[in-house]
């Protein structure tokens, strides 16, 4: 989910029909659930865009890609990386450079660290217990630890056998239905992210939790960004009928709940009631179950344990196979990037065996490319808001108490001076040549220390997410040369001009790609390794 939206939209003509009534008697403040700004040392407030009365910069908000404005805005406005906004009575806080993102978020994280209300997720579609979505607090720090034990640098290890054997999987499809690519890659990432939280196993592309998953996160895009809906601005309008916002609204609501209830609350009383009885396979749900029984049965934090592992899969799952379509697309777009890093996989495999998560470190080149699909694309443009929890002073500026603060992803990877020729798929940038030797460089800003978030709310999953993205890579590329498909003239067939400058989540799913083994040998070897594959258990 996004952080950030259009405020111009059809949704505010109500709004400002029932504003139009009520504005004698009740103030924009009211309505806006804000307490008055504090600023007795009259501090100017960050750089920005000029408003108009009541609507603030409601009007220049652009329909989509707003990240793209926030970027022209920084050039404009913010020759301190800092661009403040105003929305009806809402202060918000855009930071465009790494340096004031890692600082405010993580040096003075316990004020910037909570989420702005999110009223609409929260109180009116039951994703209230999901800790993207969840205020700083007890709750937060709980479900925080609970994930942290089984999704940090040292633990994701035990995962290293399921991840490498839905890599194999995915690549062995590839040999009978190439054409398929996005929905198989979506099937294999989500088997990982099922097995780990819930012990389920997925064997078909029809899977039942799979596609509830899948729905469930598709519904929050009918409401992206979170909190840009009106009724995040003016709680006093949820007392109204769904159908002033029109049907389409109210279908919309009804898919979010049925969602959030798919997510989390579905798969956790399945797994309870198996625990209870026995039968539950390990996973991160049957282990929280029981660490949290008490000895007459009852099971405590119940509503924290559902919210931590339903989210797993739309904070997870979804981002990572938008990632690995986006690398298809780049080895398409620069088939010379792709040859090198064959040429580098064959220098160590030899081709003897496929790689394994133990081959990373061996693989610089491979680990550039994915740092550089992570910063070319990033999924999450604009991360999700964070919001202050009192009144703050940077750098001569105030940042009122209850400022919601859009991180600009997009604008920080694109930064020239980090990432030159920024809009250039360049894997090189991250390589120092030393005679034969081939790493890293070290002095170069890390993609990956941007892309998933900062301070208290980094992305929790990030490292099972990098290990998903590498396995599936290191695979494809040893075993297949991508390239775009041809018609029944040999000419390449590619998608529209639009489909390379997009800057949302997910290349479009128009895209076809062609999957071609690069030897009888590299086929031979891969399915001789998937059938010698024993069942993964945890």
């Amino acid at each position: 989910m996004s952080s950030f939206s259009s405020f111009s939209s059809s949704y505010w003509a109500p709004v400002l029909a029932v504003l139009s009534l009520l504005f004698l008697r009740i103030s924009l403040r009211t309505f806006g659930g804000q307490n008055s700004v504090s600023n007795p040392r009259r501090l100017p407030y960050p750089p920005g865009p000029r408003g108009i009365p009541i609507l603030g910069n409601a009007l220049q908000m652009p329909k989509k890609d707003h990240w793209l404005t926030f970027g022209k805005w920084a050039a404009e406005f913010g020759e301190r990386n800092l661009i403040h906004l105003k929305i009806l009575n809402r202060h918000i806080l855009v930071i465009t450079s790494y340096e004031d993102a890692e600082y405010l978020l993580s040096v003075r994280g316990s004020i910037y660290s909570d989420r702005p209300k999110l009223r609409l997720f929260r109180d009116h579609a039951n994703w209230d217990n999901f800790l993207i979505m969840l205020p700083y607090g007890s709750s937060f720090h709980l479900q925080r630890r609970m994930l942290n034990e089984y999704f940090n640098s040292s633990a994701i290890k035990r995962y290293t056998g399921l991840v490498t054997k839905n890599a194999q999987a995915l690549a062995s499809q590839m040999i009978f239905s190439p054409r398929k690519f996005p929905e198989f890659n979506r099937m294999f990432i989500v088997a990982t992210i099922m097995m780990i939280t819930y012990g389920h196993e997925v064997k078909r592309e029809d899977d039942e939790w799979v596609r509830d998953a899948e729905i469930a996160a598709r519904s929050t895009n009918n409401f992206a960004p979170a909190g840009s809906h009106p009724l995040d601005f003016f709680p006093i309008l949820g007392a109204l009928p769904y159908r002033i916002w029109g049907k389409t609204f109210v279908k919309h609501m009804e898919e979010l709940r049925k969602g959030a209830y798919n997510l989390s609350t579905k798969p956790y009383l399945l797994i309870r009631d198996r625990v209870k009885e026995g039968i539950a396979p390990y996973s991160i749900a049957s282990h929280l179950i029981e660490e949290n029984s008490s000895s007459d049965g009852e099971v405590l934090n119940e509503k924290d344990i559902s919210g931590a592992c339903g989210i797993i899969y739309v904070a997870g799952a979804d981002t990572t196979t938008a990632s690995i379509n986006t690398f298809i697309l780049t080895m398409m777009l620069y088939p010379e990037i792709q040859r090198k890093a064959q040429a580098e996989i064959d220098a160590l495999l030899q081709g003897e065996r496929l790689p394994t998560l133990h081959d990373r470190d061996a693989l610089p080149y491979l680990a550039a490319i994915l740092k550089e699909v992570l910063r070319w694309r990033p999924v999450a443009p604009s991360g999700m808001p964070h919001a202050t929890v009192e009144d703050d002073e940077y750098n001569g500026m105030f940042i009122p108490k209850g400022t919601m603060i859009i991180t600009d992803i997009w604008t920080m990877c694109h930064n020239p001076s980090d990432f030159p020729n920024p809009m250039e798929f360049d894997p090189d940038r991250f390589i120092e040549e030393g005679g034969s030797i081939r790493r890293l460089r070290a002095d170069f800003r890390d993609p990956e220390d941007i892309v998933f978030g900062f301070g208290r709310r980094i992305c929790v999953g990030q490292h099972i997410a990098t290990a998903q993205m590498w396995m599936t890579m290191a695979t494809l590329l040893a075993t297949f040369h991508t390239s775009f498909p041809k018609d029944k003239d040999g000419k390449k067939i590619r998608p529209p001009d639009d489909h390379f400058v997009a800057t949302s989540r997910h290349p479009k799913t128009a895209l076809q790609s062609n999957f071609v083994p690069r030897s009888e040998a590299a086929v031979k070897l891969l399915e001789e390794t998937v059938q010698s594959t024993e069942d993964w258990k945890m």
